[in-house]
């Protein structure tokens, strides 16, 4: 609310909140929540025809192009059914559907009604430029200062009905508050002009006969005409939109999601706005983006996974004094890589960490002082310390492939004194060298320089124990530390081994020895090994549900449950890079701990405000509640299934399990009965039609049972006593809502 004053008070009070709400001003917060809407909630087929690509609409120019498209996940329906309702059973999809139509109804306007009916399927967003005006009053240390010009954008939303859309558009912008302007014409096509109420910005839309285009900038919506017809260039046609977007092995017809930004345009914005606040970027920084021109990606989604690609290119990529150093490197995957076990759940490999860091130092040393001050103290404490040089004694030597990875990753068994008896994780290093002689000498020098610490300080500590395994050396030593955590040191070859216990360098040493033990032959691996394109120069895997299905009770963890795995490579190019992503996801699996997650951490949030409350004991709730959340919505779905009809309170357990998917839901955490099923459902409401129910906000739909599996519908005498948790028992409602309190409601 403006103050209250004289009116030129009040204008200026006006003008401001507009400024300061120009990056993201009311109507594109509308059109972005429409366009994220229309890839969930889109019910119809198109009724016209789509280009494959929005890109021909956009300006040549745009420094950053987004588009958003369904039609791939709407051509294969079918196969994208299960996710279709463990999505709508979800309660985050009714987080998000009450938030848009709360949105919505601020406006007086509808989804269903004043949207969907027109909204096509591909939805794109660019900005045209990164002109930004920001007045020297403004640079006062605020985070987000007033501007006097923002960026031009352009939004294109694709539309079943220009008709019904050109209506809809203009109620949109009065229930909006946005002030209707004049109108114009041109190519044929009318301009419609508004603006929001206190300020100068204009917007300008118009409608085709499948296309609407939006901009604050009216020579953006002409231009975008123009390209309609045929006339003039188009971003499509851009030959770094070619490069990163059309050669990627994602066919574009495939992507959900393509992006792509022009360097060039993305910097020449950044430094023009840092110029405003007397900053200035270092030449190196320069010096390497001259070598790029562009960054594109896409994203496509299968019932089962998720792919993804970024590329980066430069006309001049090919000079690039770095990617011509690291061309010559080998791929990764070899020895080093080799020697990480079968049974390892995250691995990450690279190439040369001394080369890489060689090119990289300048850069970094240069454009961030307080780094540069960071990395001479460490170098001369650790000099201090123990007489080994960062630079040379750490980093210098790793020439080859450098290997890390996580295994055995399991729940530590637990000593009297509460304190872990065993390391929840191995893990492992595995370091090439240059010759056997470098290794040997680094090796013996790290060994000998950490025992003189011990020694100097004093330390009741054990010298370096030696130990062999399977005819190969190596050296332990326990350190002081509340855990079992031990440091231990061998070399194979080339290869130097660090690992954090005795038995898992004895798992390393036995992987590298024999292939049948190696991470190469773990099927996960060589399935997700199938994504690379060519030989990478790096690698990222991952079994997250490997990792989740060990620690069931830790909150998150049930979102990890559903990643299968995930692998991500990278690969140098003549003229740039390319890096290709691929997660396996079990997508019930994974919204039902999306879930959880989120109203678990609405629970933490809200018991960290109140103060009260253990970990454990809320989690547990979170979970319940979440649980209920999607019986209840699942049981909405099957009325809407079934003409209105509410499912039968003797059958409902079977009924619903289509709707839920995973049969985890029906478990209360703190139901210790060992039953199947925790939760009853109002027996007043068997059968019944949905529409008949008086006040579907305040009657119980489901409840926590007081006999889980043998009482699965019943009233109020039949909720459990005394309540499962803290806040009560959870109760779910006629309309979806879920909550819990400790005195049972009317039923």
């Amino acid at each position: 609310m403006t103050n209250t004053g004289d009116l030129e008070q009040v204008e200026v009070g006006m003008e401001t909140r507009a400024r300061r709400n120009l990056l993201l001003p009311m109507l594109i917060i509308i059109v972005l929540l429409l366009g994220a809407a229309a890839l969930a909630y889109l019910k119809y087929l198109p009724r016209t025809d789509f280009p494959e690509s929005l890109a021909i609409y956009a300006p040549p120019e745009s420094v950053v192009y987004i588009s958003l498209d369904a039609r791939p996940i709407i051509n294969r329906s079918k196969e994208f059914e299960p996710l279709v309702k463990a999505w709508k059973a979800s309660s985050m999809n009714a987080k998000l559907k009450a938030a848009l139509e709360e949105e919505l109804k601020a406006g007086s306007m509808n989804f269903d009604k004043d949207i969907l009916p027109w909204l096509g399927p591909v939805f794109g967003f660019v900005l045209c430029d990164l002109d930004i005006s920001i007045p020297p009053a403004a640079l006062s240390g605020r985070a987000l200062p007033d501007m006097e010009k923002v960026p031009a954008f352009l939004a294109m939303l694709t539309t079943r009905d220009a008709r019904l859309a050109r209506s809809s558009l203009a109620k949109i912008a009065e229930k909006s508050g946005l002030k209707a302007g004049k109108k114009a014409s041109y190519g044929g096509f009318e301009l419609a002009y508004v603006r929001p109420k206190g300020s100068k910005e204009e917007f300008i839309y118009t409608v085709t006969d499948n296309m609407v285009f939006i901009s604050n900038r009216v020579q953006q919506v002409k231009a975008a005409l123009d390209r309609l017809k045929g006339k003039g260039p188009n971003l499509a046609v851009r030959e770094a939109y070619k490069k990163v977007v059309a050669t990627q092995s994602i066919a574009p017809k495939e992507q959900v999601l393509t992006c792509y930004v022009s360097m060039h345009g993305y910097m020449k914005g950044i430094q023009s706005l840092l110029s405003d606040s007397g900053v200035k970027l270092p030449d190196s920084y320069n010096e390497q983006l001259k070598y790029v021109d562009a960054f594109g990606g896409g994203v496509s989604v299968e019932p089962k996974s998720i792919k993804m690609e970024l590329l980066a290119w430069g006309k001049q990529g090919a000079e690039n004094p770095m990617l011509k150093v690291m061309s010559k490197l080998p791929s990764v995957g070899g020895r080093a890589f080799q020697f990480l076990p079968r049974q390892t759940s995250v691995a990450i490999t690279g190439q040369s960490p001394a080369l890489q860091w060689s090119l990289v130092k300048p850069s970094m040393m240069q454009a961030n002082p307080q780094f540069k001050k960071t990395w001479l103290q460490a170098s001369a404490g650790l000099k201090k310390a123990c007489g080994l040089d960062l630079e040379q004694d750490i980093i210098g030597w790793m020439t080859g492939e450098f290997s890390l990875g996580a295994f055995d990753i399991k729940q530590p068994a637990m000593g009297p004194d509460g304190m872990p008896m065993t390391m929840p994780v191995e893990l492992a290093i595995v370091i090439e060298g240059k010759s056997d002689a470098i290794v040997k000498a680094k090796i013996a020098k790290i060994r000998n320089a950490v025992q003189n610490v011990i020694n100097a300080r004093g330390l009741n500590m054990p010298v370096w124990g030696a130990q062999e395994t399977k005819g190969v050396a190596y050296h332990s030593l326990m350190l002081p530390l509340p855990i079992p955590l031990s440091v231990s040191l061998a070399q194979v070859g080339k290869l130097a081994i660090i690992t954090t216990t005795q038995g898992a360098m004895k798992r390393v040493i036995a992987a590298g020895l024999d292939g049948q033990a190696s991470i190469t032959s773990n099927p996960s691996y060589q399935q997700a090994k199938g994504s690379f394109a060519m030989r990478p120069q790096s690698i990222l895997f991952a079994e997250p549900s490997v990792i989740a299905k060990e620690f069931p009770e830790v909150p998150g963890m049930g979102l990890l449950e559903g990643i299968k795995r995930m692998v991500f490579s990278g690969y140098l190019l003549p003229q740039g890079s390319r890096s290709i992503g691929r997660v396996d996801i079990d997508f019930p699996t994974f919204i039902n701990g999306l879930d959880q997650a989120v109203v678990m951490a609405s629970a933490l949030g809200g018991m960290r405000g109140r103060g009260r409350q253990s970990p454990g004991v809320s989690s547990q709730q979170a979970t319940c509640l979440s649980n209920e959340k999607q019986i209840a919505l699942a049981m909405l779905m099957f009325a809407d299934d079934h003409d209105g009809t509410l499912p039968k309170a003797d059958t409902w357990v079977t009924d619903l399990l289509p709707y839920i998917g995973n049969a985890n839901v029906l478990q209360c955490p703190s139901d210790i009965s060992g039953a199947k099923c925790s939760y009853a459902m109002n027996a007043a409401l068997s059968g019944k039609k949905s529409r008949e129910i008086a006040n579907l906000g305040q009657t119980v739909l489901l409840f926590e049972s007081a006999k889980p599996g043998l009482v699965t519908s019943g009233r109020a005498p039949d909720v459990a006593l005394p309540p499962r948790h803290s806040g009560g028992n959870c109760f779910a409602f006629a309309d979806g809502h879920a909550k819990c309190q400790k005195e049972p409601p009317e039923f």
